[in-house]
C-alpha cells in the first residue's frame, strides 16, 4: 500500500467520526477571481506543519497560523492554501478557521476530500476552495463533490498528476486544474510534468504549478500557468515575507551552456544555477559524450538538465533525452515546427538573428515550442546580435537572450527585455574553459 493509498483509506474511518454540519460565520471570497489571469502567475502560499516525506516542515517553536497568514497576505500572496490534515500533515480545520480569520485573502481546504460530510466541515470553518484529487476518486465520485462544493459556492481545485488524471479531468465541469509535479506514490518531483499536461488542458482553463517549485521556476511558467502552489519553501525560509517575494518578483534565470565537468555541474547546482546545457552537437567543441553527459546530469536536483542538439536525427534526440531524462531538449538548427512537435521533451527553439527578415520565424514557432532562445548566427562564438531587432516585436512565449552574454552587459540586456533569462557559453569561460567564478559573478548580478 503506498502513502496516497494509506492515506485515503484512513480517511474513510475518519469521515465516520466528523462533527455534525455547523454554520459558516465568514464571509465569502472569490478563490478563482483571485488566482486568474496567465499575464501574471499568482502565488497561494500554503501554511502546514509536516508531510508523510517531511516530518517538520515548520521550523519555528510556536506554530501560530493567524501570524502566518497575516505575513503571507503582507508580502502579497493572491491566496492562502491550508493543510487540514491532521494525521498526515499536522493540520487541523481550526487551523483553516484563524488563517480565514486573519485574512482577508481566499483560503483554500487542502486535504484528501472523498465526502460530501468533509467539504461541509470545511465549508463551516471558512474554506472559500476545497483540494479534490483525481487519483482518489471514480468519475462519478469526482463530478459528484465538484457539483456540492459549487452548490455550496466553494471553488474546486481539481489535481491532477499523470496523463490517466488528464483524461479523466476532461470529463467533467473542473475550472481549475492543479497539476502536481510531485508523484504522490514515490514522492519523486519532476517539475516539466506542468509542462507536459498543461500543453493538453483547454484554453479558458485556470492552471495552478504544484510541488518542489523554486521563485525563480515562476519564470519558466510564463504565460502557461494562473498560479502556483508553494508550502515547503515558504514555511522552511527564515523570512517568509522575503521567500514569498521570489515568486511575485521572480529575479532572471540564469542557463549557462556547453557544461562538460563533474566539478562545474556540481557548482551550478550548489548555487542555485538553473538550467545547465550539455552539449550533444559533433562539430561543437563543447560536444560531451553520453557517458560523461549520464554523470553530470546524476549532479543536478533543481538545476534543469538541457541536452542541446542540432538538425540530428530525431529518434537519436529523443533517445538520448529519455536516457538521460532530461528536463528540456535544445534546438539549434532548421528543425521544422513539425520535428518539434514530435519532440518527447519541453523544447527550447533556438532562432538566430541576423537581420529582420529572421524574425518571421518567431511566429512559426511559438505554438509549438516552449521557450524561445534568440542567440547571434554563429552560436557559442561570443559574439552579440542587434538587440534592437527584437525591440518592438510582440513575442507571446518566454525567451532567453544569448549571443555574447557577459557579465559586463548582462544587466543591460534584461534592462531592456520582458525576458525570463539570459543564456551563456563563452560568457562564462576563460581562455576556453568554464570559469566558476565568472558562473557566480553572472549568477549574482542576475540576483
Amino acid at each position: 500500500m503506498n502513502i496516497l493509498e494509506k492515506i485515503t483509506a484512513y480517511k474513510k474511518q475518519e469521515i465516520k467520526n466528523l462533527p455534525p454540519k455547523g454554520e459558516r460565520k465568514f464571509a465569502h471570497k472569490d478563490f478563482l477571481q483571485a488566482i486568474q489571469g496567465k499575464e501574471k502567475i499568482k502565488l497561494i502560499a500554503e501554511i502546514k506543519q509536516k508531510s508523510p516525506s517531511n516530518p517538520q516542515i515548520f521550523q519555528g517553536e510556536n506554530f501560530n497560523p493567524v501570524e502566518i497568514a497575516i505575513k503571507y497576505k503582507n508580502a502579497g500572496a493572491s491566496a492562502i492554501s491550508v493543510l487540514t490534515d491532521k494525521q498526515f500533515f499536522g493540520g487541523s480545520f481550526n487551523d483553516l478557521a484563524k488563517a480565514k480569520e486573519a485574512s482577508d485573502l481566499p483560503v483554500l481546504a487542502k486535504d484528501f476530500f472523498i465526502s460530501k460530510e468533509q467539504i461541509d466541515v470545511a465549508y463551516q470553518h471558512g474554506a472559500d476552495a476545497i483540494l479534490l484529487i483525481v487519483k482518489i476518486l471514480s468519475l462519478a465520485e469526482l463530478q459528484d463533490l465538484l457539483v456540492y462544493a459549487e452548490e455550496k459556492g466553494l471553488s474546486a481545485l481539481v489535481e491532477i498528476a499523470d496523463e490517466d488524471d488528464l483524461q479523466k479531468v476532461l470529463q467533467t465541469s473542473a475550472k481549475i486544474i492543479g497539476i502536481n509535479n510531485r508523484n504522490l506514490e514515490n514522492f519523486v518531483t519532476k517539475r516539466i510534468n506542468t509542462f507536459k499536461l498543461a500543453k493538453k488542458l483547454p484554453k479558458d482553463c485556470v492552471i495552478v504549478s504544484l510541488s518542489g517549485l523554486r521563485g525563480a521556476d515562476v519564470q519558466v511558467f510564463k504565460g502557461l500557468v494562473d498560479a502556483v502552489l508553494v508550502g515547503t519553501q515558504i514555511m522552511q525560509a527564515e523570512n517568509y515575507e522575503k521567500k514569498i517575494k521570489e515568486f511575485i518578483k521572480p529575479r532572471p534565470l540564469l542557463k549557462i551552456c556547453g557544461v562538460r565537468d563533474q566539478k562545474t555541474a556540481e557548482y551550478c547546482e550548489k548555487i542555485g544555477v538553473d538550467f545547465c546545457g550539455f552539449n550533444f552537437v559533433p562539430s561543437s567543441r563543447r560536444v560531451v559524450e553520453l557517458d560523461l553527459a549520464s554523470d553530470l546530469r546524476k549532479c543536478l536536483k533543481n538545476t534543469f538538465a538541457v541536452g542541446v542538439f542540432q538538425n540530428q536525427d530525431l529518434d537519436y534526440v529523443n533517445k538520448i533525452a529519455d536516457e538521460l531524462d532530461l528536463d528540456f531538449v535544445q534546438l539549434h538548427g532548421e528543425e521544422s515546427p513539425i520535428y518539434c512537435e514530435k519532440v518527447a521533451r519541453p523544447i527550447i527553439k533556438v532562432i538566430s538573428l541576423e537581420n529582420e527578415k529572421d524574425l518571421e520565424k518567431i511566429s512559426q514557432y511559438e505554438q509549438v515550442v516552449d521557450i524561445l532562445l534568440f542567440d547571434a548566427r554563429q552560436a557559442g562564438a561570443g559574439e552579440e546580435f542587434d538587440h534592437n531587432l527584437l525591440q518592438n516585436i510582440a513575442i507571446n512565449k518566454p525567451f532567453f537572450i544569448a549571443g555574447g552574454v557577459n557579465v559586463n552587459n548582462a544587466q543591460k540586456i534584461i534592462s531592456k527585455f520582458d525576458l525570463i533569462g539570459l543564456d551563456t557559453a563563452s560568457g562564462a569561460e576563460e581562455d576556453g574553459q568554464i570559469s566558476l567564478d565568472k558562473i557566480s559573478q553572472l549568477f549574482n548580478l542576475l540576483s
